[in-house]
């Protein structure tokens, strides 16, 4: 019974902890070290029972021997963090597919190279939090401060970030194919290399962004703030621009395939060595704007 019981100790002492070949050898060993304690004390005339209190006790300080060894604990698997106060928490590499993070702190979390397809982090405080290289299709951003959160070259195909503060956030290099970031502060965000196809950014503000070698395919700027914004040398096809403030916007040497530019503010913006397709060249015409060193295709 007493062989159960420091088996058992020993179990519940190393629960948390990574399985491997060394901790094996490690539970192997404290086991044969207690049962030999154990059996002195019985032969010293102890009874069993305090015998196996002070076998157990003998073990000292454990947190000593898991320093020493330099123990991980293994990664909480469960699918539901809400409410908590994660700061600075540690979940890189995790695989935590359909887990809510909704309503908690996650400030400076690291979810670097995890697997979270369909994740909840809604009405979430993400302040500077690291996304990068991870998987995170179907996500769930709303409502939530990303304030500088890093998603460098994170997949978030069809995730959604409406109503939410993403200012100096990094997408470079991000897929945000079929995403929707509306209705949101993404002033000074890194868009550079992103995939932007079928991306929905409307009424939002995405003043002094970098969008250099980023897929504008089928994206949507509709009643945007764009001011001041460097597309040149951009592919933009069937792109939308509906009434959003394009002033002092650079359109140089970009090539423009049935994009829509209803919208009032064209005069400051600069054409300058454009490919523009005959619909949007004639439109164009009809606001006044400079074409003279544009080309027709």
């Amino acid at each position: 019974m007493e062989h159960n019981k420091i088996q058992q100790f020993i179990a519940n002492v190393f629960n948390n902890y990574q399985k491997n070949e060394e901790i094996e050898e490690l539970k192997l060993q404290l086991f044969n070290d207690l049962e030999e304690k154990y059996q002195e004390l019985l032969n010293n005339g102890l009874p069993q029972e305090k015998a196996l209190q002070k076998t157990l006790n003998s073990i000292g300080d454990i947190n000593e021997i898991i320093d020493a060894y330099n123990l991980k604990k293994e990664r909480p698997i469960h699918k539901n963090y809400r409410f908590k106060n994660l700061e600075n928490c540690d979940f890189s590499n995790s695989d935590l597919p359909k887990t809510s993070f909704s309503l908690s702190n996650l400030d400076k979390a690291d979810f670097s190279n995890a697997n979270l397809p369909n994740g909840n982090f809604r009405m979430s405080n993400l302040d500077k939090a690291n996304f990068t290289q991870n998987n995170v299709t179907n996500g769930r951003f709303s409502l939530s401060n990303l304030d500088k959160a890093n998603f460098s070259h994170a997949n978030l195909e069809k995730s959604k970030f409406n109503f939410s503060n993403l200012d100096g956030a990094d997408f470079s290099f991000a897929n945000l194919e079929g995403s929707s970031l509306s209705f949101s502060n993404l002033e000074d965000v890194n868009f550079s290399n992103a995939n932007l196809s079928d991306c929905t950014l409307s009424k939002s503000n995405l003043e002094n962004i970098i969008i250099s070698d980023a897929i504008l395919l089928r994206t949507n700027f509709n009643c945007s703030n764009l001011e001041g914004v460097n597309f040149d040398g951009l592919i933009l096809t069937d792109v939308n621009f509906r009434w959003a403030n394009l002033k002092n916007c650079s359109f140089r040497n970009c090539v423009l395939r049935r994009v829509k530019f209803k919208t009032k503010m064209l005069k400051n913006v600069d054409f300058s060595g454009a490919q523009i397709d005959d619909e949007t060249y004639e439109y164009l015409l009809t606001k006044e704007v400079n074409l003279e060193n544009c080309f027709r295709i």
